[in-house]
């Protein structure tokens, strides 16, 4: 499974970071896989809440890399179509862009930025 509508579809270790990172008033939205390799092991999770981008890599036992984007700093998101498509993500940090599996690329894709115009709407 890569993409998923529901906090406790998610893996325990993803779960487990994911609780430690959300703060008291945001909420769970959609999770992607995203690839960072050619190896499942190198598989990321893409987190979207309802304030933020959030990416989960476990590494090699207890080894975990995070980062987080906030929605109002996004100041772009597209998907490039392709062989195999890619999320592109625009922020004050630069750009990053994030192979996803093409069943669930529009998916996430339009959720994102969804996300994204209603928090410039809201400001």
């Amino acid at each position: 499974m890569s993409l998923y509508h529901t906090f406790d579809a998610l893996d325990d270790r993803t779960r487990e970071q994911l609780s430690a990172m959300l703060k008291d008033d945001e909420r769970f939205v959609l999770a992607v896989t995203v690839s960072d390799g050619l190896y499942k092991r190198h598989r990321s999770r893409l987190v979207l809440t309802d304030a933020r981008l959030l990416k989960i890599k476990h590494g090699y036992g207890i080894h975990v890399e995070t980062e987080g984007h906030p929605l109002d700093d996004l100041a772009d998101v597209s998907l490039i179509e392709g062989g195999r498509p890619l999320l592109r993500v625009t922020s004050p940090d630069g750009d990053r862009s994030y192979p996803i599996e093409p069943d669930d690329a529009a998916e996430f894709t339009d959720a994102l930025e969804r996300g994204v115009t209603w928090h410039a709407e809201k400001s």
